[in-house]
């Protein structure tokens, strides 16, 4: 009971305060980036149209599987079957045209116009979310925090059952649109991260001093030297290719035998991203090259590299997690969160619990300090308004950010003791203010 009562109610009671609070919307910058994305839509019918030499109706997927798969003769996707025997319905989805999109390049303009469209209309959906009109005539985004959601402790968010408003907000992606959602007048937006957060986690799991004492290096990017391991090139290198344009990075990696894939949108850090998670939690190449949408020979090449420049300290931690689910089946966090594992012991499980205590760890490290901040910030007429993912968003007056900043690093940079590790892993707090959930300015 020590771990509910201490930690696992206050963080719901927080939680539920912030559900009912809701995000004040500007409706006048969300109507302008519907407008833009509706207009984007267009652009890509209208490339389809070219592509295909036809009009096609993305919308359709009777049209769009007969152009794939009877027209074009692309390899047929299949939706899991229901019962877990054979194959499924024949598929379209954004899953199905992705896998395309890496198995016949040939046709990559096509493929990638219609994810693309698939993205925009799940963006506008989102957008399009029906607001919560009050008292004061404003417009607010309601949600419901799901404080036991997940087995990690990690939240999610959904549509409060109470009101025909609202969503889940904690599928915003970064960027622009997030202007719309902004500080109640006389408030400013308070944003709170952590820095390289799981990574840090996953060193002192690891136990690797070397790799820790480079974390207290403020300049160290651990994404851009996790990128020169997949792709084999110097730190430097990789620094330089995250500046270039998308013309001047597919020059770049031609000149050195790189992929091209998706035409160098990404960076080679951001690219990266999910071979090194990938390699953490012993994900195959199938599941990389499927979440990070990139070839199978790409994933395969970069696992190898990454995990064999993580040995032997990688694999020493996979054989405490495999001990702990052969011997006791259970694993405890630093924080206290007990899980019990069930079933067979098998490659799926132990992937589960190799990927657990990172992700715990991290949750429960935002659901600390947003509990802790939801007491502490009262007094100063502010409150966490806003969790998604590993950031906390705190309202709060104008005049009160200088004494607000200092309690939310302290909460937020609470020392965590792990085995094995000389000394306390504190994640450095990334702070930012400003008017809306976008625009916002770095605190140091």
């Amino acid at each position: 009971m020590t771990f509910y009562k201490d930690f696992a109610e206050p963080a719901m009671i927080a939680l539920a305060r912030a559900s009912s609070r809701g995000v004040l919307v500007d409706v006048t910058e969300r109507n302008r980036i519907v407008t833009a994305q509706r207009a984007k839509l267009d652009d890509l019918r209208g490339t389809l149209g070219r592509v295909v030499g036809r009009d096609i109706n993305p919308d359709s997927p009777k049209q769009v599987k007969g152009l794939l798969y009877d027209e074009l003769r692309l390899p047929v996707q299949y939706k899991r079957s229901p019962t877990g025997h054979g194959q499924g319905p024949v598929t379209c989805d954004a899953e199905a045209v992705r896998k395309l999109r890496r198995l016949c390049p040939q046709h990559e303009t096509l493929l990638t116009a219609l994810v693309d469209y698939r993205s925009v209309i799940t963006r506008l959906e989102a957008y399009e979310t029906k607001l919560e009109t009050r008292a004061d005539g404003a417009s607010y985004f309601v949600t419901n925090y799901n404080a036991t959601g997940t087995v990690t402790g990690r939240i999610s968010s959904s549509a409060p059952i109470h009101i025909d408003a609202g969503g889940n907000l904690q599928n915003r992606e970064r960027g622009p649109s997030r202007r719309m959602f902004v500080a109640r007048p006389g408030m400013v937006f308070i944003k709170c991260d952590g820095s390289q957060a799981e990574a840090r986690v996953v060193a002192a799991l690891m136990r690797d001093e070397r790799w820790l004492e480079k974390f207290r290096d403020p300049t160290y990017d651990v994404h851009v030297e996790n990128a020169s391991y997949v792709y084999a090139c110097r730190i430097g290198d990789i620094t330089a290719e995250t500046n270039m344009t998308p013309a001047e990075r597919t020059v770049w990696r031609q000149g050195r035998g790189l992929s091209t894939n998706n035409g160098c949108k990404d960076s080679l850090r951001q690219e990266g991203k999910p071979v090194t998670h990938g390699a953490h939690y012993k994900i195959g190449p199938h599941g990389v090259a499927k979440i990070g949408d990139m070839p199978f020979l790409d994933a395969k090449r970069g696992l190898l590299r990454y995990t064999a420049a993580r040995q032997p300290l990688l694999g020493t931690w996979w054989e405490r997690v495999e001990e702990m689910l052969r011997t006791t089946r259970t694993i405890r966090t630093v924080w206290g969160r007990l899980r019990i594992f069930l079933g067979r012991c098998n490659d799926q499980t132990i992937r589960e619990a190799v990927a657990h205590e990172p992700q715990s760890v991290i949750g429960d490290l935002i659901n600390h300090a947003f509990f802790v901040l939801d007491e502490e910030l009262a007094p100063l007429g502010a409150y966490p308004l806003i969790q998604a993912h590993d950031e906390i968003v705190v309202e709060a007056p104008d005049g009160a950010v200088g004494a607000c900043v200092p309690l939310i690093r302290t909460a937020f940079e609470a020392p965590l003791t792990f085995p094995g590790i000389a000394q306390p892993l504190v994640i450095p707090a990334d702070i930012a203010v400003g008017k809306n959930w976008y625009n916002l300015k770095k605190v140091r």
